[in-house]
């Protein structure tokens, strides 16, 4: 290879490099990992809130039956005494016929409490399964996609490598003067070397004088674009 061919040639390695190098970006800042991670997230708030519900209501239910059986006990106790026949007194007789009336009343209540509350278990239990249900098939989800993500990653990190190193081997072969010329141009152009293509140059599409453009062609030595500066490539036709 004459010297434009290796210099057209780490340009177009240094090409690849770049785009690799914005995929690996895309890849890093992955939006559907992130949003899997968001659901993971939602659904795993969604599970500590079911089971906090559910503990909250089992501890209500527990305490609300023990109510009830105390209540139980003294329904059976005021009966007791109502018709146990030792009390003749019409006044205590109304006491103890209210205070069971009222008992009873407070019974139901419970009652009423304690189903509902079952209720809700029974709502809360299903939507905790279903949560956890779904939460597993999210972090399967999430767990494939980052292993697929870092061997996408992995494999850019190693063609990345394989080309810088094709770059250094490259570059050895080359003047040391033309080198830093062709990296100078690349801090001030982001394509340092044009082809020339119809005697024109492709960075900055202006004509080329034919003598110039002569030169080129037979790439026997490094030629500048007059207009732009940048450094002319000719492609030979192979046919």
């Amino acid at each position: 290879m004459d010297t434009t061919q290796i210099l057209w040639k780490i340009y177009e390695y240094e090409k690849e490099i770049e785009t690799f190098k914005n995929k690996k970006q895309f890849l890093e800042a992955n939006k559907n990992l992130e949003e899997l991670s968001e659901s993971l997230n939602e659904k795993k708030y969604d599970i500590i809130n079911f089971k906090t519900q559910l503990e909250v209501d089992n501890m209500k239910i527990k305490r609300l039956n023990h109510k009830l059986k105390e209540i139980n006990f003294q329904i059976k106790d005021t009966n007791s005494k109502l018709y146990s026949g030792d009390i003749s007194n019409v006044k205590k007789l109304t006491k103890l016929q209210k205070e069971e009336a009222d008992l009873k009343k407070e019974k139901e209540k419970l009652e009423n409490e304690i189903l509902e509350l079952m209720e809700d278990v029974e709502t809360n239990t299903k939507e905790l399964y279903n949560s956890e249900k779904i939460y597993e098939q999210l972090q399967t989800k999430h767990k494939s996609s980052e292993k697929d993500n870092i061997n996408i990653l992995n494999d850019i990190k190693k063609q990345i490598k394989e080309l810088e190193n094709k770059i250094e081997k490259l570059k050895l072969s080359l003047e040391n003067e033309i080198l830093s010329k062709y990296e100078n141009l690349k801090i001030k152009k982001s394509k340092p070397i044009s082809k020339l293509d119809d005697d024109k140059c492709t960075g900055c599409h202006m004509s080329i004088p034919s003598i110039v453009a002569s030169k080129v062609k037979k790439g026997k030595e490094v030629v500048y674009c007059d207009n732009c500066g940048r450094m002319l490539y000719y492609e030979q036709d192979d046919n």
